[in-house]
């Protein structure tokens, strides 16, 4: 009966132990997110700070799909829902960041009459297709 009790006591002990031993894993989820915050901060206003000194549309068009490309990069090199990690004024900061580069590319082709380059073409779409008439 003490043996019994002895094991009982040894191995309610152990497992206490090991579940207080073992770190969380939403730690390495939160410095992720730190991570992707600090980033994405970084990323943004460098762009930003870019296309602030772009010199024509073409430059302009670049920069923005290399930002758009830069951006997805580094929001697809991190686990799934990181994200979800960052804190309330982090997700905030990013939002006025986005909005700040935004503003500054409406201000830039605005100011000097620019537009961003276009794939598509003029005219009527129709008339570029093969058909078999």
């Amino acid at each position: 009966m003490r043996k019994c009790l002895f094991q009982i006591v040894i191995g309610t002990v152990l497992a206490i132990m090991t579940v207080g031993c073992k770190q969380p894993e939403h730690d390495s989820r939160e410095e992720g997110a730190r991570q992707l915050y600090k980033d994405l901060v970084a990323i943004t206003a460098l762009y930003t700070d870019s296309i602030v000194n772009a010199s024509d549309s073409t430059d302009l068009t670049a920069l923005y799909l290399r930002y758009e490309k830069a951006y997805d990069n580094i929001n697809n090199n991190v686990a799934p829902d990181t994200d979800l990690f960052m804190k309330e004024g982090e997700n905030d900061t990013i939002i006025l960041l986005q909005q700040k580069l935004r503003v500054a590319l409406s201000d830039k082709l605005s100011s000097q009459d620019m537009h961003l380059a276009s794939d598509t073409i003029e005219g009527k779409s129709e008339s570029h297709i093969a058909t078999d008439k």
